[in-house]
């Protein structure tokens, strides 16, 4: 029976045009695993891999990857969900309806978190909630690879991800995977919501017990390694005022979570972060039994703290520095694990990040932009353009939304409205782009430059005036973090990207490549056609 499913598989993936057969002699992968590091920017990536080990995590995967240092996000919005998104469908903000972590819902005339869903709550080993209602992919529009993967395989395959923010292990799951797991604060466990089935799968229950997060939450401190060696490679001080650090950290080190308001958030801006993601991953292999028959399996895997100490501290600090050393081993266990679990030339892995990350703007030249700054003038604006009324319903850090009277206008004074909006947001201090979203709506591959990325996230949901800050500055709303992305500026869509293949010789393919060529190559491994959204080849060429 599983080889006749083999057999259906591959059949399917020929009707679909895709490349399918291995190199003569190679097996195919019985297990393709996804590990993307939150908020990885290429120029953060390639600074720091020659103070790395060789025998670290990301020298072995390079050692024997194709490797693509010339890899972008070919759209704006580039946060956490969009990048998650993009990568397991193939498909950018405009098609698979996530536009960012937060958006203004017009419906609700509120704004709403990604995944955040009520009618889902979640699912907790002692009853404790989260501090979601509960969650699920219901907002995003299209499938991931792990739907084609149950799909073409009749559900005999299994597609997991796992990830301490629910936004990734939910959005890298797709619409209907066989699990998505991530870590929540109350009580400090893994978790998932009962989306995903009414029952706390078994393996999680077991991770809890085995490797229980309370205990280790209330003895851990992060201190520095070397901190005379911090000091020489990022040439700063370990204290500055642009490092604010998160979640109650303080800005410099030693970092304490269990002094923290909430110890159990605190901890997600730590290195212990990355252990508990790799514990669950293994357990998730263990407890799924993936990559254990030719019925070819997949696991995704989102290492955010990461993105949390980018944030706190800038990659640029002694605490992202540090961060992605001890990283580095944690990646290093994770492929003992798959060699271990699943068998060292019978799994293949795709290495890469949702997005990158701007420069600590202060260290540049840059500046924080507020776009509630821009809340002021852009109401005098609209009242000398439509008179007397309420015409704005939110700024954003990348749209303005009209409010439901303005959208209500004739179509003549509402046009004249945007284009005063967008007059007036032009010359704020802050702004190097700004212009009506449905300027630039439709036939995105025929537009080049800002307007081309912009059109990729201009869906419906997006607000009906774009804007973005100049490369260094990053937008946000205070309390601010050392840093932020979401812009199509270069620095938060140049990212590294990598792919261990069987048959593939590690070498370094220098072309621009589309971080959008993800899922159909995770297809690919699979040997299953790619997600039904996904118009790009995979890396390798292949459509």
């Amino acid at each position: 029976m599983r080889r006749a499913v083999v057999a259906l598989v591959a059949a399917a993936a020929a009707c679909a045009g895709a490349e399918t057969r291995p190199s003569p002699g190679v097996e195919r992968p019985r297990l393709v695993v996804l590990v993307v590091v939150d908020q990885l920017p290429l120029w953060a990536f390639e600074k720091r891999l020659s103070r790395l080990p060789a025998d670290g995590g990301f020298h072995r995967i390079l050692s024997r990857a194709v490797y693509f240092p010339n890899a972008h996000l070919p759209y704006a919005a580039t946060s956490t969900s969009t990048g998650h998104a993009a990568l397991v469908s193939g498909a950018p903000p405009v098609v698979t309806g996530i536009i960012g972590n937060k958006w203004y819902d017009r419906d609700a005339r509120a704004e709403i978190e990604v995944v955040e869903d009520a009618r889902y709550p979640l699912l907790a080993q002692t009853g404790g909630e989260g501090h979601l209602a509960g969650a699920s992919p219901a907002r995003l529009e299209v499938e991931s690879v792990g739907d084609a993967l149950l799909r073409a395989t009749h559900g005999r395959g299994r597609a997991v991800s796992v990830s301490l923010k629910s936004r990734a292990a939910v959005l890298m799951g797709g619409q209907h995977p066989t699990r998505a797991v991530w870590y929540e604060k109350s009580p400090p466990m893994f978790t998932t919501s009962r989306y995903y089935g009414e029952r706390l799968p078994g393996w999680v229950q077991d991770l809890a017990r085995e490797h229980p997060i309370a205990p280790r939450l209330a003895t851990y401190r992060w201190t520095p390694r070397d901190a005379a060696a911090l000091a020489r490679e990022t040439g700063l001080p370990d204290r500055s005022p642009a490092e604010p650090g998160k979640y109650g950290l303080g800005p410099d080190f030693p970092h304490v979570p269990h002094e923290a308001k909430v110890p159990a958030e605190a901890l997600v801006a730590t290195p212990l972060g990355d252990q508990l993601v790799l514990e669950a991953a293994l357990a998730a292999i263990d407890g799924e039994a993936l990559g254990r028959d030719e019925v070819p399996d997949l696991l995704c895997v989102s290492f955010s703290s990461h993105d949390h100490i980018g944030h706190g501290w800038g990659l640029e600090s002694w605490e992202s520095t540090e961060q992605f050393a001890l990283l580095d081993g944690v990646i290093a266990r994770l492929l003992d694990g798959l060699d271990a679990r699943v068998g060292r030339g019978r799994w293949a892995l795709v290495f890469a990040t949702d997005h990158g990350g701007t420069p600590v703007p202060e260290h540049t030249g840059g500046a924080h932009v507020d776009p509630d700054r821009f809340m002021a003038p852009l109401v005098a604006a609209a009242r000398e353009a439509a008179g007397p009324g309420t015409w704005i319903s939110f700024v954003h850090e990348q749209w303005v939304y009209l409010s439901p009277e303005a959208l209500a206008l004739p179509e003549i004074k509402r046009s004249a409205l945007l284009d005063a909006l967008v007059a007036v947001l032009k010359k704020q201090p802050g702004v190097a782009v700004a212009f009506r979203t449905d300027s630039v709506r439709g036939a995105c591959d025929r537009r080049a430059g800002v307007e081309a990325l912009a059109c990729r996230a201009a869906h419906a949901r997006a607000g009906e005036i774009f804007w973005a800050p100049p490369p260094g500055s990053v937008a946000m709303k205070p309390p601010w973090d050392a840093t932020n992305h979401i812009s199509p500026n270069p620095a938060d869509r140049a990212v590294p990207l990598a792919v261990i293949a069987p048959g593939r010789a590690r070498h370094t393919v220098r072309r621009e490549v589309s971080t959008l060529q993800v899922a159909p190559t995770l297809a690919r491994l699979l040997g299953v056609p790619p997600p039904h959204a996904a118009a790009a080849p995979d890396l390798f060429g292949a459509r």
